[in-house]
């Protein structure tokens, strides 16, 4: 069952995160697409072809945008046109998907703080 929390950014424990969508302060304009909202999946191996983790971890800019681009339907133009109040808690989200054990808390935090996030959750076995 899959289901999305958009009031309280609560997750019980058995359940797993699939995606996170942030809407942004500062919408992104690529010619004639205007970007509102930003949905991170949740990321694989895979997804880590080409960015180093340390540098990801350490907040690398171009590994952020990279990864941000590879996470989500944004072409690297958009993520690099990001707002850096919008990019800082994209860059906090990624964060929260490399240490998943943490991430409730973090999107806990992030929407006490005034962010708008949109959590989709799957029940896990």
């Amino acid at each position: 069952m899959t289901k999305a929390t958009n009031e309280a950014v609560t997750v019980a424990k058995k359940e797993k995160i699939d995606s996170v969508t942030l809407t942004l302060d500062e919408s992104v304009m690529i010619g004639d697409r205007e970007y509102t909202e930003i949905t991170l999946r949740k990321p694989y191996a895979g997804n880590m072809r080409g960015i180093s983790i340390t540098q990801l971890q350490s907040g690398d800019t171009q590994q952020v945008i990279n990864f941000i681009s590879k996470v989500s339907d944004w072409p690297i133009q958009a993520v690099e046109r990001l707002g850096l109040g919008d990019f800082n808690i994209i860059n906090n989200l990624v964060l929260g998907f490399l240490f998943p054990k943490n991430l409730s808390d973090l999107l806990q935090g992030l929407k006490e703080s005034g962010a708008e996030i949109q959590v989709l959750t799957t029940k896990g076995m």
